[in-house]
């Protein structure tokens, strides 16, 4: 489990968003929720909130892997993947708003892992195969059965093929 107080939460927003007084314009109400809960938790996180075009100032080299980075979106007509796609290249971990809401909210340790999370939409799903699918498999024309059907006159659903 993460020690909170040693996260580092930047929260990214897009260059045509304003910050005025603790106001956000131009980004969605997640991100700003995920802001407040970030600014009203217990934690002793520090917090910044940044624009993107200052993400290219940043060393690749000097970010740690205790930060985390949120976008308010991953792709999207609004979205401009310059930024992320430089951050990607660094230890960093890059979140979702929605996901970092979860992790305040249901008490979740925030991941460790090195692909962005947009969100814990599948968290604790279990996938199982099982075998239908071989019961299901259609027939085979085989060499015998294709012989008697030009040869004899038999059916398809012959016992025998």
């Amino acid at each position: 489990m993460w020690q909170l107080d040693e996260i580092i939460l930047h929260f990214v927003l897009p260059d045509g968003c304003k910050y005025i007084l603790n106001d956000i314009e131009g980004t969605s109400r997640t991100m700003q929720a995920a802001i407040n809960c970030a600014k009203n938790c217990n934690h002793n996180t520090i917090i910044s909130i940044i624009s993107e075009w200052t993400l290219f100032r940043r060393d690749l080299q000097k970010i740690s892997s205790n930060e985390v980075f949120v976008f308010p979106q991953f792709e999207g007509k609004d979205f401009d993947p310059k930024a992320f796609e430089h951050i990607k290249l660094s230890r960093a971990i890059i979140l979702g708003p929605r996901c970092l809401l979860d992790c305040f909210t249901k008490n979740i340790p925030i991941p460790r892992i090195s692909t962005p999370l947009y969100t814990f939409a599948m968290r604790d799903m279990v996938i199982k195969k099982n075998d239908i699918a071989d019961l299901q498999k259609p027939k085979v024309m085989h060499f015998e059965w294709v012989y008697e059907v030009w040869e004899k006159s038999c059916h398809d659903n012959d016992d025998r093929f």
